[in-house]
């Protein structure tokens, strides 16, 4: 019996479920989230000139952090559990049927609750954006260029560590 647990033991392999490809302040960014993000660039924003900025999904999810530390908890810029869930509402929408919605869920390993976190989340950097420019989102090149300005003095705040694929930061 001993050499049967043994051997299940010396043949047993890691899986690796997911990993930091970030670390911002204190807030880890995993793997996970940047696939997330990456696939919910489908799903209409308030903010379309943010995400637009940003072709590296790693980089999207970086950004998103930054503002999310620099908001805080700020009451201003947090949303309701009702604009919360108007948000999952829209996102399960924009799937053809509850099916496709409900793969979209088990590909990135989230259910409703952990989906509401996530749009809790992306709702935080649009209010915060959509305060904080002055510009109109309507007006893509002055806005990119107010939110760019931003970003730009909001990064070098914050301490960005990138891991790469091996697990080493910079």
């Amino acid at each position: 019996m001993l050499a049967l647990l043994l051997f299940a033991v010396l043949t047993a392999r890691a899986e690796i479920v997911d990993r930091v490809v970030a670390v911002v302040e204190d807030q880890p960014i995993l793997q996970s989230e940047v696939r997330l993000e990456a696939a919910l660039a489908r799903v209409p924003s308030p903010v379309p000139g943010f995400r637009a900025l940003h072709d590296d999904p790693l980089q999207l999810a970086i950004d998103q952090t930054v503002i999310r530390i620099t908001a805080a908890e700020i009451s201003l810029y947090q949303p309701t559990r009702e604009q919360v869930a108007d948000g999952v509402s829209a996102i399960r929408a924009s799937f053809e049927d509850d099916q496709a919605f409900a793969t979209f869920l088990e590909d990135h390993g989230l259910d409703e609750e952990r989906l509401a976190t996530v749009v809790r989340r992306r709702m935080i950097v649009d209010r915060f954006l959509l305060r904080n420019l002055l510009a109109p989102p309507s007006d893509a090149a002055a806005w990119a260029t107010e939110c760019q300005a931003l970003l730009d003095t909001l990064r070098p705040r914050t301490r960005i560590r990138t891991v790469d694929l091996r697990g080493n930061g910079p």
